[in-house]
């Protein structure tokens, strides 16, 4: 008997089993794309951990918890673990910026002078680049106190006329400017002897989205006891082809884990609008912080402490480590794996030298700032920064020590 095939495929594709068959070539072409479209990958940092890649928003992406130890008693996460961001999606730049830089690192920076606590990762990079990511404008430093400010300033001695002129007060436009462009004639300067860095040109001002992990949104808190608060998600880019700076303003002196974590995602989303297309490397944390250590300077602000909570406990999502300045003494800078280096000597010179030497404010307070760190930011301090014991280390001393995350 001859099968009549018409009527058997006429039987097999009712209007049921047609819409079927519709559904499953539907998925089997979407699933084709998939392999093909970078969008539809959901995690490749395991299989290709130096891919350029952005999450498709500027919302910062949920965390997971994995264990770790709590170094910090007052991390939101539960004791014992850690937050990991996820990995975000792929997306290109139209118009990627031109450079012969191999991977990205960021440099997280509490106040603008807190730079030079991690110059030792920084220096002479041909490979890296450097992001400088600062997170406050240090509004609140008393030097911009008009009864304090002006007697700290010697120019006599070398030291660069802050301006504007900041002496109307904390918390006044005058006063954070002033600190942004000491910020930013410092990494000016270290360009003229870095060829690795550059005096990147102003890109602009950009608006980020969500809130942080807190669910409350990014902010600044001013005056006493903090009492004028408001919500604060913009952020400024200069950008070339051998570095970039972003400033963000989150307040100085009300800096939280959460806007720290807010403003990494930020930036990390939005890199391929801003920057040059390439893989992510590594997150440092240029914010030394020591409470306990003896054999270092103690210093606890609070600022510096939020960035530590933050890169300790949460996995930012770079494919490389997340270094963090501590004391020499600290023992997790051996039990991370983590590395202590040492800023060459003319380049700390560069950064810190007075004529004649030492550089000892006590014994020697009339030398002339020939540093750019003195230079710039001398009408921060009284006389000027010490940097005179290597014994000693601190905030501004030439062998710095790290510990790893991640």
């Amino acid at each position: 008997m001859i099968l009549d095939k018409s009527k058997y495929m006429r039987r097999s594709f009712s209007s049921k089993h047609t819409l079927i068959f519709i559904v499953c070539l539907f998925a089997m072409v979407a699933g084709f794309l998939s392999v093909i479209n970078p969008r539809a990958i959901n995690n490749i940092k395991a299989a290709t951990p130096y891919v350029s890649i952005v999450p498709e928003t500027n919302m910062p992406k949920t965390g997971t918890l994995i264990g770790s130890t709590n170094k910090y008693a007052d991390i939101t996460a539960s004791a014992g673990q850690k937050v990991t961001f996820s990995e975000p999606l792929a997306t290109m730049n139209s118009e990627p910026l031109a450079t012969t830089k191999k991977q990205i690192q960021y440099v997280i920076i509490p106040h603008p002078d807190d730079e030079t606590e991690a110059w030792s990762l920084i220096e002479n990079s041909v490979h890296n680049y450097p992001i400088f990511v600062l997170l406050t404008k240090g509004e609140s430093t008393g030097y911009c106190d008009p009864s304090l400010g002006p007697r700290a300033l010697q120019a006599n001695l070398g030291e660069i006329s802050p301006s504007p002129n900041p002496y109307s007060g904390k918390w006044t436009a005058n006063c954070e400017q002033a600190r942004i462009n000491s910020f930013n004639g410092f990494l000016d300067d270290m360009a003229g002897i870095d060829s690795a860095l550059s005096k990147p040109p102003y890109k602009g001002a950009y608006e980020g989205a969500g809130n942080t992990s807190a669910n409350i949104p990014p902010r600044r808190e001013d005056g006493i006891n903090n009492s004028t608060i408001f919500t604060s998600r913009t952020y400024e880019v200069w950008a070339d082809g051998k570095s970039a700076r972003v400033i963000f303003n989150l307040g100085d002196g009300d800096l939280k884990p959460e806007e720290v974590n807010w403003a990494i995602q930020t930036v990390r989303s939005n890199r391929d609008k801003h920057f040059p297309v390439l893989p992510e490397y590594a997150v440092i944390g240029a914010s030394y912080y020591n409470a306990s250590h003896s054999a270092c300077s103690i210093y606890k602000h609070g600022d510096h402490r939020a960035i530590h909570v933050a890169l300790w406990n949460t996995d930012q999502g770079v494919p490389g480590p997340q270094w963090t300045r501590t004391c020499h003494t600290d023992p997790d800078v051996v039990s991370t794996g983590g590395r202590t280096n040492q800023i060459t000597d003319s380049t700390f010179q560069a950064m810190f030298g007075v004529s004649p030497s030492p550089n000892n404010p006590s014994t020697n307070p009339h030398a002339v700032r020939t540093g750019y760190a003195h230079k710039r930011y001398g009408w921060l301090v009284d006389q000027y920064w010490p940097t005179h014991d290597p014994a000693v280390h601190g905030l501004f001393t030439q062998k710095q020590s790290f510990w790893k995350k991640h």
